[in-house]
């Protein structure tokens, strides 16, 4: 798993790096800039918009935050229970380390499982 890891990270840092042919774009014409001219503006009056009733009839969006707001109390819970482990827990020493020992708990995990 580590090396995997390792690995992942370098390749995700080496891909930008790699040139790669043109896939889509492969005419043989030129690009040609088009110069464009400044167009002035001229002052106006923004009156305030009505009032409208905001409603969010989009599905997608409410199951977004939905999906958003479950994560975070996910998170939330999961850092109030590490808190808690930190409360009950006592330190030892080993070599240089300093180690939380909890008595409930066998063996080491990670910080969200």
């Amino acid at each position: 798993m580590r090396f995997y890891l390792i690995g992942a990270t370098l390749l995700a840092l080496a891909i930008p790096l790699i040139k790669l042919p043109k896939l889509c774009f492969n005419s043989k014409e030129p690009m040609v800039a088009v110069t464009m001219e400044a167009i002035k503006i001229d002052t106006m009056a923004i009156a305030a918009a009505p009032d409208l009733p905001t409603s969010n009839s989009d599905p997608f969006l409410w199951i977004y935050e939905l999906v958003g707001i479950l994560l975070l109390c996910k998170l939330i819970s999961g850092l109030l229970y590490i808190l808690y482990l930190e409360h009950r827990s006592s330190y030892e020493k080993f070599d240089d380390l300093y180690i939380r020992k909890v008595p409930d708990i066998k063996g080491s995990f990670t910080v969200f499982n």
